[in-house]
Formats: structure tokens, C-alpha cells, sequence
């Protein structure tokens, strides 16, 4: 376990040293954080989300995306029209938060939350 987060934790780490705002630079040193508990108090299995959670979730279509030529992916800080084919996807919690998937998709198989609200995703 400790592994796979240290995993997460290296591409945020990454990500970190880039950060074109000091907002998301907090932003990801809190989920680098939330996963470093994580590693202090490892949990016993996997509490994230399956596959197919994240293959269902709804898609953010290019048109919708024109609507925010300035919105960004909250992890990577890229604005989503920077990619000629967008991956943008809207978590279901009540804030609707988008994400690119692939950056999305490691925090939600490790932890099963949205990171912006902490809304939890994992089925008991």
C-alpha cells in the first residue's frame, strides 16, 4: 500500500514543483499530505473505487468545456482546451468537480473521494 501511494505521491510531487499558482501548489501538497497519512497509517486494503466507477463517470463534452476557456484541471493546473482532445470528467459529488481523468484517476483508485470536498465515492 505504502508503495502505490508513494507512487501518487511522486506524480504530485512532480506536478508540485511546476505549479503555475500558489493555490494549486497547496492544493497539491494537501492531497501529497492526505496520502503521506496514509503511508504513516497504512489502511489493510485498497478503500478507492473500482474501474468501472471511473469508466461511468459523466464526460465534460468540448462544447461545454468552451463555455470556461479558462478552466483548469484542479491537479495539473492545464487548461483543459490546451489538449486538442480533452479527457475531462465531472465527478458526482455536490460540487460537480471536473478533472482531467488521467489525472484524476489514481487519487480516486487509491482514496475513493472527490480531493476538492472530500466527498466520499467508495461503496461499503
Amino acid at each position: 500500500m505504502a508503495a502505490l501511494y508513494r507512487l501518487v505521491q511522486d506524480q504530485l510531487a512532480t506536478l508540485a514543483t511546476d505549479s503555475p499558482t500558489e493555490d494549486n501548489r497547496n492544493f497539491l501538497n494537501t492531497l501529497f499530505q492526505a496520502l503521506q497519512d496514509e503511508i504513516d497509517s497504512p489502511p489493510t486494503h485498497v478503500t478507492g473505487v473500482d474501474e468501472t466507477f471511473l469508466a461511468d463517470l459523466d464526460r465534460v463534452p468540448k462544447k461545454k468545456l468552451q463555455t470556461d476557456p479558462e478552466g483548469t484541471c484542479p491537479i495539473c493546473a492545464e487548461k483543459f482546451l490546451d489538449d486538442p482532445y480533452p479527457l475531462v470528467v465531472e465527478l458526482p459529488c455536490p460540487g460537480r468537480h471536473t478533472f482531467d481523468l488521467e489525472c484524476i484517476s489514481p487519487w480516486m483508485l487509491t482514496k475513493g473521494t472527490c480531493p476538492s470536498c472530500r466527498h466520499d465515492f467508495k461503496v461499503n
